[in-house]
């Protein structure tokens, strides 16, 4: 053992030694160096988000974290650019105290760039146009997660194009239609609570699972288009329905209908699964019923 504590000199340095050994957990942890924590007085626009981005990112080279931390506040955009826009791979954007993003268009908007491993976790946006948008494009995003987020929206909630192993997991999500997945595969969409005219539109998409959602949707829950097939649709709670629980527009096959118990909007003779005869040939539909 060293005899620090002798002199001055050598309690400072003892000092010095113990608070380089105590556990971060203890001190505070600081933020990682790809990451970039931002308050609601640093942001006036969703421009202040897509500059934390570039830092956390490394313009692109690194992933990187931009954590939203509502302490002061929500998050209230006062200036032009009002939807974020994401553009590089490998980034997560996430909350922590319960962050709110409100004045917003889109809530998150991504640009037409071959983007994975993209994360949104636990914010709440509360926007005039969409939540999550993935537009038409000419590229696919891979490994995209939506979890735990609040959509509070006049357009769609969630809508992706060309997605691939997309999850969306434990959000609420009420829009004019709640999600919409277009030539999408390999998305799961489990344990979210989804309102909407629709609440789940497959439109040429396959390989999908939508299994333990609750659903509460004007018309229909869940619509099948065109050749969407091989999805597994199973276990959902879908009520106040006009037309359908499940319903089926195309020539799509080999789907897994099971076990989704569908209540009528109040009045309405709806129908648990409403599909044509060459339907019912080419999927396996069982166990959905209607709730008295």
């Amino acid at each position: 053992m060293y005899a620090l504590c002798h002199t001055e000199v050598n309690m400072k340095a003892l000092l010095i030694v113990l608070l380089v050994a105590v556990s971060p957990a203890l001190l505070g942890a600081a933020p990682a160096p790809n990451e970039v924590v931002l308050m609601a007085r640093d942001v006036i626009s969703a421009r202040d988000i897509e500059e934390a981005i570039k830092v956390a990112t490394n313009y692109g080279t690194r992933p990187g974290i931009v954590t939203l931390d509502a302490r002061d506040g929500p998050f209230t955009y006062d200036h032009p650019d009002k939807s974020i826009n994401i553009f590089y791979s490998g980034e997560t954007l996430r909350s922590l105290n319960g962050a709110t993003i409100t004045n917003c268009d889109d809530g998150v908007f991504f640009d037409d760039f071959p983007l994975q491993d993209v994360a949104v976790e636990g914010i709440t946006f509360r926007c005039v146009g969409g939540g999550v948008q993935i537009p038409w494009a000419r590229y696919e995003c891979r490994s995209v997660v939506i979890r735990g987020n609040t959509f509070d929206v006049e357009g769609v909630g969630i809508g992706i194009t060309l997605g691939r192993h997309v999850t969306i997991f434990r959000n609420s999500v009420a829009g004019a239609d709640a999600i919409r997945l277009h030539g999408t595969t390999g998305a799961t969409v489990t344990r979210n609570d989804l309102r909407g005219r629709q609440g789940v539109l497959l439109d040429d998409s396959g390989g999908n699972r939508l299994t333990g959602n609750r659903i509460r949707a004007e018309w229909q829950g869940v619509l099948l288009v065109g050749s969407s097939g091989e999805n597994e649709i199973e276990g959902n709670s879908i009520r106040g329905v006009q037309a359908a629980g499940v319903a089926f527009i195309g020539n799509g096959s080999g789907n897994k209908v099971h076990g989704n118990r569908v209540t009528c909007a109040p009045g309405a003779a709806c129908l648990a699964v409403d599909a044509p005869p060459s339907a019912w040939e080419t999927n396996r539909i069982s166990g959905n019923r209607l709730a008295k």
